[in-house]
């Protein structure tokens, strides 16, 4: 099941992003986004039980995925995918045409992932990570209106 987050939910975003991630987005700043009405959080979960999360930021025609990160005990069931069908979704809800996103180098798990779900390449980013340092790919969605 895919939702949207509330507050009852940061605290395990936060503690799925300190697992997932090397620079984790911290439980103050997901607080702080879930007010702002241009972040949206999505969670995944199975049997009732948190699995994974979604943030995007909507800056007009553009959704940017920030974050897309499921917790190692749920991977491999389709949730990511499920996050990425419901992120889109959302962007056309918003009236947001394409989805960016930018993943490290080394990440071939998700960015099999995200070409298998229709992204391509559109630019290297060198240097763009840090902890470490790593480069990074940026990669676009268009979103098809009916």
């Amino acid at each position: 099941m895919i939702r949207k987050a509330g507050e009852c939910d940061i605290s395990q975003i936060a503690a799925c992003e300190a697992c997932c991630f090397p620079l984790p987005l911290s439980a103050r700043a997901i607080a702080d986004m879930l007010k702002n009405p241009l972040y949206l959080f999505l969670v995944a979960e199975d049997q009732g039980t948190f699995a994974g999360h979604a943030a995007i930021l909507f800056t007009g025609e553009t959704a940017e995925i920030l974050s897309v990160a499921v917790l190692p005990a749920f991977r491999e069931k389709g949730l990511a995918t499920k996050l990425l069908e419901e992120t889109e979704k959302q962007t056309f809800r918003n009236d947001a045409i394409e989805m960016l996103l930018e993943v490290r180098i080394s990440n071939l798990p998700a960015i099999r992932l995200y070409e298998k779900y229709g992204f391509e390449k559109i630019a290297l980013r060198k240097n763009f990570y840090s902890a470490p340092p790593e480069d990074g790919i940026t990669m676009r969605k268009g979103i098809k209106l009916p």
